[in-house]
C-alpha cells in the first residue's frame, strides 16, 4: 500500500504539472490572439 506522504507529493506534483500546463496553453492561446490582433491592425 502506497504511504499517505507519498500519495500527497505525487497529488501536489500532478497539481503542480497541470498548473504548469495550463500555465502554458493560456500564454500560447494569449500569442495566437496576439497574431490575429495583428493582423487585423496591419
Amino acid at each position: 500500500m502506497i504511504s499517505q506522504k507519498r500519495l500527497v507529493a505525487h497529488v501536489s506534483f500532478l497539481s503542480d504539472f497541470i498548473g504548469l500546463f495550463s500555465d502554458v496553453s493560456g500564454f500560447i492561446l494569449r500569442l495566437h490572439a496576439l497574431e490575429d490582433y495583428a493582423t487585423i491592425i496591419l
